[in-house]
């Protein structure tokens, strides 16, 4: 299972943060129940710009998703968070950029 890490540590928040329920998780990124399934059934299948994207807009921690570290700061301001998401996508546009 290539992106098995990953896949993990969605599962982890989704347990943690939407109380194991996969559907709110998938709303909260903008996807269909049924689009978080496929993405998450399909060992070869890693996780999508939408779905990071949509993590991303909802002030779900992506950087930690992806590498396991967290760069979430509490009591910041709603602005500064936009900003930090903002660069979050930015650089993940970057990483998965075709080779």
């Amino acid at each position: 299972m290539k992106h098995k890490n990953e896949k993990q540590r969605v599962r982890e928040l989704i347990n943690r943060d939407f109380q194991g329920n996969a559907s709110s998780f998938a709303r909260a990124c903008s996807l269909t129940p049924n689009q978080l399934q496929g993405i998450m059934s399909n060992p070869e299948k890693g996780l999508t710009f939408s779905l990071l994207k949509g993590a991303a807009e909802s002030g779900i921690d992506i950087v930690y998703i992806l590498t396991g570290d967290s760069l979430v700061i509490k009591n910041k301001s709603d602005e500064q968070k936009i900003r930090e998401l903002n660069s979050q996508i930015e650089l993940l546009k970057e990483i998965l950029k075709p080779k």
